[in-house]
């Protein structure tokens, strides 16, 4: 036997009780405890469970994608050689492109900046930034300066940057993205 509360005058009566002994009040249509189903979350819980689903297929859906991606771009054929582009290269050397920019940034990037360049220069360094993208550093004739062309690559030409030394002698074409401590050259490609 429970316990529960008149809904009339608040006291606990036995759930047995077909009127209240203090008011009068019937029982009859008052439900015991063990007969009240919980509330679950109903429509909230519907909507939080369609969204995680939802959000779970986007990212299966995105991962799927970038796979072929990069399988699409893993099985066409190595390019040895790349040849120059269509659009007009600014045939540029590592110091004058730097002393450009050091002199005067807004100047450089009105000239430079999102064109292509060709480089000849001296491998200075090899790496690998913070998010793993591939890169080299050009050397600078002139001592203690700050500044120097850092290319980036893309993945596909790791094997090539592999045999690289410190100190050999490049030619690469790349895009420039403006001065950042580095005059940034992304999408490069080292020429034969």
């Amino acid at each position: 036997m429970a316990m529960i509360k008149c809904p009339e005058c608040g006291k606990e009566i036995s759930d047995s009780a077909e009127v209240c002994p203090n008011c009068g009040k019937s029982m009859k249509k008052i439900a015991s405890p063990s007969q009240v189903k919980p509330q679950k979350g109903g429509k909230m819980k519907k909507v939080f469970i369609s969204i995680f689903v939802i959000l779970i297929c986007l990212m299966l859906f995105g991962m799927l994608l970038g796979d072929d991606e990069k399988s699409s771009k893993n099985n066409s054929p190595a390019k040895q050689e790349v040849s120059a582009p269509k659009e007009n290269v600014i045939v540029v050397g590592v110091e004058k492109i730097c002393e450009d920019y050091e002199k005067n940034e807004v100047a450089a990037d009105q000239k430079y900046k999102g064109k292509l360049v060709q480089i000849v220069g001296r491998v200075d360094d090899i790496k690998k930034d913070i998010a793993d993208n591939l890169y080299v550093t050009l050397k600078r004739t002139k001592q203690f300066q700050i500044s120097q062309p850092q290319c980036f690559f893309d993945d596909e030409h790791e094997n090539r940057l592999a045999n690289l030394q410190k100190g050999q002698k490049i030619t690469l074409i790349g895009r420039v993205e403006g001065l950042m401590m580095n005059v940034l050259i992304k999408d490069a490609q080292l020429v034969n």
